[in-house]
């Protein structure tokens, strides 16, 4: 192959290898070079797709199981402190067998379960679009949702207690236990009231976060360039 070229010159062989003339050994040209950037890149590239995958696998389930416990107990204290709130919305419950409250907080974890996944889809794969699926990154927007969503359940519960006194008959009206005679209008406003604005507030804190996230995206990488293409 190299018999034909002056003594001490490179021949371009199979793979874009450089082979010299005088000893025949592969010589690494650009192309060799290039090749082995690339390689390494889209190695790189690879490893950072699945770390990115496994993080959203975790943040999804630690967001479902955090949301089944936070409803779950905010079912407790609705109980408690508003203990004609399930009796009244599940009406069919509590004249069959009495168990409205345990059933409430069954579907008050259910509600929670599912919060969770539909926040925790969205808040990881907008948190690894933007290169903030890190730690603190993630605990932030957890904080910010949970904060927002505090919040708008207490302003709700307030705001469904007003309804429950000074218009009884709307919460008659929109539930299913209105007509009963054990029927408390405050009760049920505080509950709805607060599940209610738990739900809006988590959908917003969780909006709220993604902003927050493409905010810090922007600064570190003012191009829109990102590790990922690097």
């Amino acid at each position: 192959m190299n018999s034909l070229l002056p003594e001490g010159q490179t021949a371009l062989g199979p793979e874009g290898r450089r082979f010299c003339s005088r000893c025949g050994n592969c010589v690494r040209g650009r192309r060799g070079t290039r090749d082995s950037w690339l390689e390494k890149r889209n190695n790189r590239f690879r490893g950072q797709t699945m770390q990115t995958g496994i993080r959203s696998v975790i943040l999804t389930f630690a967001c479902c199981v955090l949301f089944a416990i936070a409803g779950g107990g905010v079912a407790v204290l609705l109980d408690a402190i508003a203990p004609g709130y399930y009796p009244g919305v599940f009406s069919f419950v509590h004249r069959n067998g009495g168990y409205a409250s345990a059933y409430g907080k069954g579907v008050g974890a259910f509600q929670g379960l599912s919060l969770g996944f539909a926040v925790g889809v969205a808040l990881s794969a907008s948190l690894g679009w933007f290169d903030q699926l890190q730690l603190m990154p993630t605990v932030r927007s957890l904080g910010i949702i949970a904060e927002l969503a505090g919040l708008a359940g207490i302003g709700g519960g307030l705001i469904g207690w007003g309804v429950g006194i000074y218009s009884p008959d709307y919460y008659r009206v929109v539930v299913s236990g209105g007509r009963e005679s054990d029927f408390i209008p405050t009760d049920v406003g505080i509950g709805l009231g607060a599940s209610q604005g738990i739900i809006l507030g988590a959908v917003v804190g969780a909006a709220l976060a993604i902003g927050i996230a493409w905010r810090q995206f922007r600064i570190l990488s003012p191009n829109g360039n990102t590790t990922r293409s690097a």
